[in-house]
């Protein structure tokens, strides 16, 4: 947990500590497993599965370190106290020590954080204590020297030579190589979906060389600091997290926030708009006035209706004609807005970061990182943890207590995300005890499939049945099988165990001895989402780093065990982000917005779960 002091509850470490255990009483502490690692002159912390860094503190601005023992349910606690960097605010880290005690942990890292002080030094100007251990080569030829733009505090009384070994560099030119720089890991963060030989981390790789070596030539070390114009893009920023090497990611942030803050969360003046201008003279054109050009709305229209009665089972059904222009009903939104509810309190400790109360509902604005931009309801924005924030809980009531049902949810889902045109064809099953099911049975063999089955999908001349042969042949389309053998392979070894997966809910949920059955099922589901997490991994997808239809099937195998037991992902942060990912995606997250989604039943009538609609 982390407290910043000053505020009026919370004045020294103790009182942060006091907080700890009020929140502890409420029920309202949630955790996250961490490792604590000192590196080249940082104590980082990092996610104890994805070895993902999560926040940084410099050791030099460790300020206090204690323990306190048996103070609550949390027994062990290390309290670390920080200032940020380059901020003048003062926060106190908590940590439950459970594996190894908070008295040795401390020990164990004090001794670590003097060593690590003793043999690296920091230099002025808030760089890496490590940086001469990878600096670049020296610059074989002169820096440009023309005049740059001054900076945004004003102009420079003088501008003196300074005398390098072989050049002499002005201070402007010095700025003026600072600010190219910034330039270009934005224009790297606006192109890096584009580059194909060289990749913007490669390129991102031979600008920090070349920054490092104008770093150590500069005489004043604190100038690069000051150079705020132009601020990076948030997409500049997501590169430079995404690829940056350690002793990289330290010279980058000894820069100051002047380098770390984007122009979306710069707080402070806002600074003078910077046009590069080179040697030459030339300077790049200014972006164009027009307005960027906007998806229009499709006016096509859908040919039929779909059924919006309840009905036992429910499946896609391509357009017959296989007119593929056909569009749905209800038009989409040319972007969608994702909104999330929080699970837990977050108390933000950096201008960068949000405080958020449990259950407020927040707009997401960026969720390309694992800490997600998000703004309330306020307009205030920043970033918070993503794994503190769940979906809203949405759908439609339905007419006379009767609504459509998500069974062949995958396949809905992946039509919608490939924006395939279809037609949804529902049949009702009739209530108990008979639960008639004449409306279906009256043609089925009338359709002309090989193996008369639900669901069905019709595309033209093509006929399939099956779930995963329809989204197999959906995903074909749309080039999301896998592309290399590894991930061919992966796609087929998730295809099948997530459906041996699915059968076991299946099997409980129209079983008549459900309720005696359930604690088994309880008691074995961790050991399952084990091994998928395992699987997952460091993946963004179950195939790798690409989206598979596998994704869309294992989203709705865990959805439904997360609507069965709501807690049982809270074990494993990967596939909870997994989760909030898959949801994340512009066109599932308009369409789980969208009154054509309901969220239960997820059963026919005949389970004795997941067969009711939420009203």
């Amino acid at each position: 947990m982390t407290c910043k002091l000053g505020t009026q509850r919370i004045r020294e470490p103790k009182d942060a500590l006091q907080k700890l255990q009020d929140m502890d009483t409420q029920g309202r502490v949630w955790s996250q497993d961490l490792i604590l690692q000192v590196r080249d002159g940082w104590l980082q912390l990092l996610d104890i599965e994805t070895k993902e860094e999560l926040d940084s503190y410099r050791l030099d601005n460790i300020k206090a370190m204690d323990v306190a023992l048996n103070t609550c349910s949390y027994n062990s606690i290390l309290s670390i106290t920080v200032q940020e960097s380059g901020l003048p605010s003062i926060s106190t880290l908590l940590f439950q020590c459970q594996e190894v005690g908070a008295q040795q942990l401390r020990n164990s890292l004090q001794k670590a954080l003097e060593e690590e002080l003793e043999q690296s030094r920091p230099r002025s100007g808030g760089l890496h204590p490590d940086q001469d251990r990878w600096r670049g080569p020296s610059m074989e030829r002169p820096l440009p020297l023309e005049q740059a733009p001054p900076l945004e505090r004003g102009p420079l009384p003088e501008q003196p030579y300074w005398r390098t070994p072989e050049h002499r560099i002005t201070q402007a030119n010095y700025i003026d190589c600072f600010q190219k720089i910034k330039y270009s890991f934005n224009l790297l963060g606006k192109l890096a979906i584009r580059l194909q030989e060289t990749s913007a981390p490669e390129f991102v790789h031979i600008l920090f060389k070349t920054l490092d070596s104008i770093l150590v030539q500069c005489p004043d070390a604190d100038l690069a600091a000051q150079v705020v114009s132009p601020l990076l893009t948030p997409k500049a920023i997501d590169l430079l997290q995404s690829c940056l090497s350690p002793p990289e990611s330290n010279l980058w942030k000894g820069l100051g926030v002047a380098w770390t803050t984007s122009e979306a969360e710069w707080t402070g003046n806002e600074p003078p708009h910077y046009q590069p201008t080179f040697y030459d003279g030339w300077q790049p054109p200014e972006p164009s006035s027009l307005a960027p050009l906007r998806y229009q709305d499709s006016l096509s229209l859908r040919l039929g209706s779909t059924s919006h009665f309840a009905q036992e089972e429910t499946y896609n059904n391509g357009p017959q004609s296989g007119n593929t222009n056909i569009r749905p009903s209800s038009p989409r939104p040319v972007k969608s807005v994702l909104k999330m509810q929080v699970l837990y309190e977050f108390e933000a400790r950096n201008p960068q970061e949000l405080t958020v109360v449990q259950g407020e509902v927040l707009e997401v604005l960026d969720h390309s990182k694992r800490w997600w931009l998000v703004k309330n309801e306020a307009g205030q924005s920043g970033y918070i943890p993503s794994n503190i924030l769940e979906p809203l809980q949405l759908g439609g009531p339905g007419s006379q207590g009767q609504s459509p049902t998500r069974l062949a949810h995958a396949i809905r889902l992946l039509l919608e995300f490939t924006d395939t045109s279809y037609e949804e064809k529902q049949y009702i099953c009739g209530e108990a005890p008979d639960y008639d099911r004449s409306q279906w049975l009256d043609v089925k063999f009338k359709l002309d499939l090989d193996f008369p089955n639900l669901p069905y999908l019709m595309d033209g001349k093509n006929k399939i049945t099956q779930s995963n042969a329809i989204l197999r042949y959906i995903a074909r389309k749309h080039n999301m099988c896998g592309e290399t053998e590894e991930e061919k392979i992966r796609v087929d070894i998730m295809e099948n165990q997530i459906m041996d997966f699915r059968m076991q809910l299946i099997r409980l949920c129209y079983n008549s001895d459900h309720e005696n059955m359930k604690p088994q099922y309880l008691e074995q589901l961790p050991g399952q989402l084990k091994l998928f997490s395992l699987f997952l991994g460091k993946f963004s997808w179950f195939a790798g780093e690409k989206l598979t239809f596998v994704d869309f099937l294992t989203y709705d195998v865990l959805d439904q065990n997360r609507m069965f037991e709501p807690k049982c992902l809270d074990e494993f942060p990967n596939l909870k982000a997994f989760m909030c990912r898959f949801e994340a995606l512009e066109k599932i997250a308009a369409y789980l917005q969208s009154d054509r989604f309901f969220k239960m039943p997820i059963n026919n009538k005949m389970a004795k779960w997941g067969n009711k609609c939420i009203c």
